[in-house]
């Protein structure tokens, strides 16, 4: 088995991954989310299991699901298995059949800050010769509960099942990348006027910050895409934004960044002045791509005039 984690202008399309930070902070009528709960569990690909054979993800690879609990209180979370949409899925992958394939150690958990929720993921292959050669994607969906505003990350475990029948023996050293840091992973604001420039930076002190934590440069592609049908992220009472130009990026699209260097990249708020976009609850999605990991993270926005 191979185990393996890939984890600009105008803002202007998906798949979920890595890491989600939330937490709050208010200047005036305006306030930000900015810290809450992150994970380095993002994008991973298991190579080469056997029809027949049960995974354990922590003692065959070294790779428990790990959620650290970044904000000032307790929080408490669920993780469960979930099925990818269609747009979801990567290119030569397929929804996995069933999700009792994918078990969990633990799901439902209190953790205090600054504290890690940690469980084990269990893969079971049924032995049906059927599924020899096959690729499967599934999403493992963590999410605060309890609050009024949930917090939710989805990890993305991909597997490709060896073309022939074989023996557990035979796996191959596992591997992995956990490096590509996104954060926030959540930003909310509020009272936002329309008809004039919102700057991030200046009214609440946000940016976001992309990190490489590894030793080799990462090449960083950067933007702001519509919100697919499919994203599960959304809060309760709002709205996918009406165009994703209307939020700005100011780097450029495609970047290098040096290992163990960070780049913040400031964000702006452009609402026509129309009372249309007046007293709305939208949300925007920012993607930052690292080779085949993509993180997304959700911009929510209620507008004043």
């Amino acid at each position: 088995m191979h185990i393996d984690s890939s984890n600009s202008g105008k803002c202007g399309r998906i798949a979920l991954g890595v890491a989600l930070v939330l937490g709050f902070l208010a200047l005036g009528r305006t306030s930000v989310f900015a810290a809450g709960l992150s994970t380095r569990f993002g994008e991973v690909t298991v190579t080469n299991l056997c029809i027949g054979h049960r995974y354990s993800m922590e003692e065959t690879a070294k790779l428990p699901l790990a959620i650290l609990n970044t904000s000032a209180g307790p929080v408490e979370l669920r993780i469960d298995p979930m099925l990818p949409a269609e747009s979801e899925l990567k290119n030569g992958y397929e929804p996995i059949p069933d999700l009792s394939w994918i078990g969990l150690e633990k799901n439902l958990f209190t953790i205090p800050p600054n504290e890690h929720g940690t469980t084990d993921i269990f893969v079971t292959i049924p032995n049906e010769r059927e599924l020899l050669g096959k690729k499967f994607q599934v999403f493992i969906w963590s999410r605060t509960i309890g609050t009024s505003i949930g917090v939710g990350l989805k990890s993305k475990l991909l597997f490709d099942i060896a073309p022939e029948e074989c023996d557990t023996k035979s796996l191959d050293k596992a591997v992995g990348d956990f490096d590509f840091v996104v954060e926030p992973e959540k930003i909310s604001l509020h009272d936002v006027k329309i008809g004039k420039t919102f700057d991030m930076e200046k009214e609440v002190g946000v940016v976001l910050k992309i990190t490489n934590k590894g030793k080799e440069s990462k090449n960083i592609k950067i933007e702001c895409i519509d919100v697919p049908d499919s994203y599960s992220g959304i809060s309760a009472g709002y709205r996918k934004c009406p165009a994703p130009s209307l939020l700005t990026l100011r780097t450029s699209p495609e970047f290098d960044l040096a290992p163990g260097s960070s780049a913040d990249i400031r964000m702006y708020l452009d609402f026509p002045g129309k009372d249309e976009y007046a007293d709305q609850n939208y949300v925007f999605l920012i993607k930052s791509l690292n080779g085949d990991v993509s993180i997304y993270t959700p911009v929510y926005v209620s507008t004043t005039k």
